[in-house]
């Protein structure tokens, strides 16, 4: 009690909450060390025990009553307070365990477990001079010690050893109070009520931070949006080969920048034939890097959802001449993780097959007048000039003489706006094309596939 009462007047009462972890582990550093002073000085001391036993009139000896030295004091101290050792522990760790920022992290279940632990060595500790014959305490018997009847003569108290005692814990205190404490959460800050001025306060500009998505990957952990010029980098069509097993898989994943889709063909050993997979591709950012996530694999043959394929994963990585290297990841049903790299190759952007020019009024006129009749009707549009051979807009009957109007519901009057539409589709997937052909309005589908050549 006496001790308590020392500790209280030179540490002070130091508020603990959520918000002073770290200050609490020096408090309970600083408790221990002063009380660990305390203790060792004044039993070893002449008095043979603390200021408490005195006032009750016992002291601590050696087995045989002798006065007991520092380094036994020490043990013995040591070994009754071995529970705030372990509290110690227990808030360093659940430190650790906020750092997280989890609620149901590992490190703040240690932290219960350990603190639990404490509790049990301090309880049975006392609770074994009860049932030894000489009713010694678990620190006691470490220590080697008995608590005896005092033998009633005067002794001098240590006053300088104790007043040396008392200006450190003061100093201790101060040094204390200059830690800074962790901020309090800014929802829960008393906000004063503001000063009405006739000028309106200055808007704060909104900071953009990535928005969290709501997929936690078994592969990758929690996975946040990349941000936007890493999305841009990953336009385009990409050749990818890689293995699962002894499988060689063949891909082209399409990115439009930050979600894409990928067709990959490999031989399935099942039924003895060549299988091509659709997945749906994400781009996204984990701890561990920019992943590609695949989902939905579905077999092209029927159509329907594959449950045999385990959908493609890739962690991807920039080299330091701008490349990305590739490695995929894909999860099997027993929970097991198979990595394989992957050979990435850019292969360019999706194409129609055309060459095209601004239709103008004067550019009609030029062509109609070159012809020999109007057939050009339009006087404003993209004016489709050549068609290629075998080319995407071959196959869905686009002429020379077609002006484009729309692409994927979007008015084009120049051949970049067609470029920058096509190029941001998927491979293979059908995109709308509303056009004029000799004064007649057509839609049409169109596929996109791959390249574009520099000619286009």
């Amino acid at each position: 009690m006496v001790f308590l009462l020392l500790i209280y007047l030179t540490l002070g009462k130091q508020e603990i909450n959520e918000n002073t972890s770290v200050k609490s582990s020096i408090f309970l550093v600083l408790n221990t060390v002063l009380g660990w002073l305390y203790f060792a000085i004044l039993e070893s001391s002449q008095i043979q025990g603390t200021l408490g036993k005195q006032i009750v009139g016992i002291s601590v000896t050696d087995l045989r009553g002798n006065k007991i030295s520092f380094g036994k004091a020490t043990a013995r101290y040591f070994g009754k307070s071995f529970f705030l050792v372990v509290w110690i522990a227990a808030t360093i760790v659940a430190i650790m365990g906020e750092g997280t920022g989890s609620t149901d992290s590992p490190y703040l279940i240690l932290a219960g477990i350990l603190f639990i632990l404490g509790l049990i060595v301090l309880v049975v500790g006392y609770l074994m001079a009860a049932f030894t014959p000489e009713k010694q305490a678990l620190h006691d018997i470490m220590a080697r010690c008995l608590v005896e009847r005092a033998s009633g003569q005067p002794r001098a108290i240590p006053w300088k050893s104790l007043v040396a005692l008392a200006i450190a814990g003061f100093f201790s205190s101060k040094i204390l109070a200059m830690i800074p404490e962790a901020p309090n959460d800014p929802n829960n800050d008393t906000i004063s009520e503001p000063t009405p001025t006739e000028t309106s306060p200055p808007t704060r500009p909104r900071t953009k931070y990535p928005k969290v998505s709501t997929k936690e990957n078994r592969i990758f952990g929690p996975l946040i949006e990349p941000d936007d010029r890493l999305k841009e980098a990953f336009k385009g069509v990409w050749k990818l080969s890689y293995s699962v097993g002894f499988v060689v898989h063949e891909s082209q994943l399409s990115m439009t920048g930050p979600s894409g889709v990928m067709f990959t063909q490999f031989f399935d050993s099942d039924i003895n034939q060549t299988k091509t997979i659709l997945q749906k591709i994400e781009l996204l950012s984990s701890a561990k890097g920019l992943v590609l996530l695949g989902s939905d694999p579905t077999n092209l043959d029927s159509g329907e959802i594959d449950s045999a394929y385990s959908a493609d994963n890739f962690r991807v990585a920039q080299r330091p001449d701008g490349t990305f290297e590739f490695r995929n990841y894909s999860l099997s049903d027993d929970g097991s993780i198979f990595e394989s790299p992957v050979e990435a190759e850019f292969s360019g952007y999706p194409k129609l097959g055309v060459q095209m020019a601004e239709l103008t009024r004067e550019v009609k006129q030029k062509l109609n007048t070159e012809i020999g009749s109007n057939v050009i009707t339009e006087e404003q549009g993209v004016l489709v000039i050549k068609v290629f051979d075998d080319s995407p807009a071959e196959k869905a009957n686009i002429r020379p003489g077609d002006v484009l109007q729309e692409v994927k519901n979007r008015t084009v009057t120049s051949p970049s706006q067609v470029q920058e539409i096509v190029q941001s589709s998927y491979l293979f997937l059908p995109i709308d094309i509303q056009l004029n052909r000799s004064g007649e309005n057509i839609n049409l589908s169109v596929q996109p596939e791959c390249c574009m050549t520099q000619e286009e």
